[in-house]
């Protein structure tokens, strides 16, 4: 497990506390290998990689995770994630 820091806006500036280093966690998403910070929710993960949260269905490790489980669910080493776009079209 690797460690990362998150940064702030006035990044460089200061020696940061140590309680802004994270730990790196490793996850697989759609079957490519992503990286992400420890603690992140669902809904975090997909909002950082501009999933559209209202045309998506997601499933965890083989399990569909229902819509108002997103904030709650936090991703952890080795979570495979599948995410399915509703496309419309005729």
């Amino acid at each position: 497990m690797k460690l990362i820091r998150q940064t702030s806006s006035r990044a460089g500036l200061y020696a940061p506390p140590a309680e802004l280093y994270c730990a790196a966690v490793n996850i697989r998403i759609n079957g490519k290998d992503a990286v992400i910070l420890g603690g992140q929710s669902l809904e975090d993960v997909l909002t950082s990689r501009t999933f559209d949260l209202a045309a998506v269905v997601v499933e965890v490790n083989g399990r569909i995770v229902p819509r108002d489980q997103w904030t709650t669910l936090s991703l952890t080493e080795g979570d495979r994630l599948e995410v399915v776009s509703f496309v419309g079209g005729g």
